[in-house]
């Protein structure tokens, strides 16, 4: 049997979330929108400083390019 894959968490990122956000400023976004952007970069941050500091039996890599539709991926 296959084991299971690692969780994955896609966000943008750092340059492309700001890059977004001056767009979504400049277009008719709403305010909800806009905050829930930061938030879900917010807790990108918080989940990489979390597994670093989890059992390093699992491991996680972070991949990440730097184009307007970006993710940075953990798995």
């Amino acid at each position: 049997m296959k084991p299971p894959s690692a969780p994955v968490l896609r966000a943008p990122c750092l340059a492309c979330f700001w890059k977004m956000r001056r767009k979504a400023q400049s277009s008719l976004k709403s305010d909800l929108e806009n905050r829930a952007e930061i938030l879900v970069y917010r807790l990108l941050i918080e989940v990489q400083t979390i597994t670093r500091l989890q059992d390093r039996r699992q491991q996680w890599t972070v991949v990440e390019s730097h184009h307007l539709d970006c993710t940075l991926t953990i798995a």
